[in-house]
């Protein structure tokens, strides 16, 4: 079984594939890339990125920034694996130094994307790639304000992400500090985040019972499994509304909400004002 999406339109093109194989290989092209595994969810080393500077690990905490000329391969230890490959084309570099003139070093920017290398799977980093790969691959939309904004802070973000790395201040991957059946079923949540949730397969794929899963949440994040996915959904709801040209009700809908006065309950709840003060007329 392979389910694949390929649009490799710029700015940013993005290959998404979802496959039963336990091995995987990627050929080298004459952009930079940055692959992302969204599952396997469990294992630790799963490939490698073969540049010249030696083997790139690759692993669901982190992400690989493939420099052009250089190719990937993965044994993955799950038979089913998710991933996203973005491919960075010259008009979301110029866009992106545009946008951030005075932040952002044309030429470190450059050198940063010349060399294949391994970045922290950061919480945002995690966020605006499991946003776009939404946005792109199950929407199907391109060109609009909300993947505008995610283009421009994915590669915002990798930019400081490999400053950061060289000057020996590199951030953490967002599953740090979390035990493995945490870790396991946050990559799982994150990569499903719109999906319904089942909350006996959640804690199958994260190796504990409910009652585990639900005290290992309590006890590391503060919250329940299903009160997590609850936040990060309205998380989602707010950038959408502030960058998206959409409705409320819409937002509320693609965010899994059926009623828009149940979700401007849980916004006001959550943000302490009503979902139309987030819109970009708001």
């Amino acid at each position: 079984m392979v389910e694949r999406f390929d649009d490799p339109a710029p700015p940013l093109g993005i290959a998404y594939e979802h496959r039963a194989r336990r091995r995987w290989a990627l050929r080298s092209s004459a952009r930079p890339r940055l692959l992302f595994v969204l599952e396997p969810t469990v294992g630790e080393l799963v490939g490698d990125v073969l540049g010249a500077d030696g083997g790139v690990p690759l692993d669901v905490g982190g992400l690989v920034l493939l420099a052009a000329g250089d190719v990937a391969r993965a044994a993955f230890t799950s038979p089913v694996s998710r991933l996203a490959l973005f491919e960075l084309h010259p008009a979301l570099v110029e866009r992106c130094v545009a946008t951030y003139a005075g932040q952002i070093d044309p030429e470190l920017l450059g050198r940063i994307l010349s060399r294949s290398r391994h970045l922290p799977r950061t919480t945002w980093m995690n966020e605006l790639a499991q946003r776009y790969v939404f946005e792109r691959a199950v929407c199907r939309r391109r060109d609009n304000d909300a993947t505008r904004f995610l283009e421009t802070e994915l590669l915002k973000e990798l930019y400081f992400l490999a400053r950061e790395q060289d000057d020996a201040h590199a951030r953490t991957s967002f599953l740090a500090g979390r035990s493995p059946t945490v870790r396991r079923a946050l990559a799982y949540l994150e990569a499903h985040l719109f999906d319904e949730v089942d909350q006996v397969a959640l804690a199958r794929r994260s190796g504990a019972s409910s009652s585990s899963l639900r005290r290992a949440f309590q006890r590391e994040l503060g919250l329940s499994p299903l009160a997590y996915v609850r936040a990060r959904r309205l998380d989602e709801a707010r950038v959408r509304l502030a960058h998206d040209a959409t409705s409320v009700s819409e937002v509320a809908m693609a965010v899994g909400y059926r009623s828009l006065a149940a979700f401007s309950r849980a916004y006001r709840a959550r943000f302490g004002a009503p979902p139309s003060a987030s819109t970009r007329r708001g």
